[in-house]
């Protein structure tokens, strides 16, 4: 019988293999069989994101929520109420639908590091108006 080498079956365990049911292990990961479970298999975090939709659609659905218009977001500018909008494209482009900040101010014409800035923004203006949220959230599409 060939021995197991990195993750798979803890060696440990392979001898009661008859007897009891063998936990899950990866020795890149400290934790109970389950959690490797959760880490490896079908609790990938990564999969339990929103299907994804493209920056575009996306763009579209927060542009119709906030009534700004498309071509606005697109442009450079500090206007208070596009810097609201982008703000909150770029933080459901990142924590919702898992594009990177660099992705997502391509998109509204703003660098990485104020990407970064603008999905942290966005996250406190969404916390902070729970209608706004439910519609941008919660609706399909």
């Amino acid at each position: 019988m060939a021995t197991p080498i990195g993750g798979g079956l803890k060696r440990s365990q392979l001898d009661r293999r008859e007897h009891e049911e063998i936990a899950t292990f990866d020795e890149r990961i400290l934790g109970s069989g389950e959690f490797v479970e959760a880490l490896t298999g079908g609790g990938n975090l990564r999969e339990q994101k929103k299907a994804r939709l493209t920056l575009l659609a996306l763009l579209e659905k927060i542009s119709a929520v906030t009534g700004t218009p498309v071509d606005k977001l697109q442009s450079p500018g500090k206007e208070r109420v596009i810097a609201r909008a982008k703000a909150i494209f770029c933080y459901c482009a990142v924590r919702e639908y898992n594009y990177t900040a660099t992705e997502a101010g391509r998109i509204v014409i703003i660098g990485s590091a104020g990407a970064s800035v603008a999905v942290r923004r966005g996250g406190e203006l969404l916390k902070g108006d729970q209608e706004l949220r439910e519609k941008l959230l919660n609706a399909d599409g």
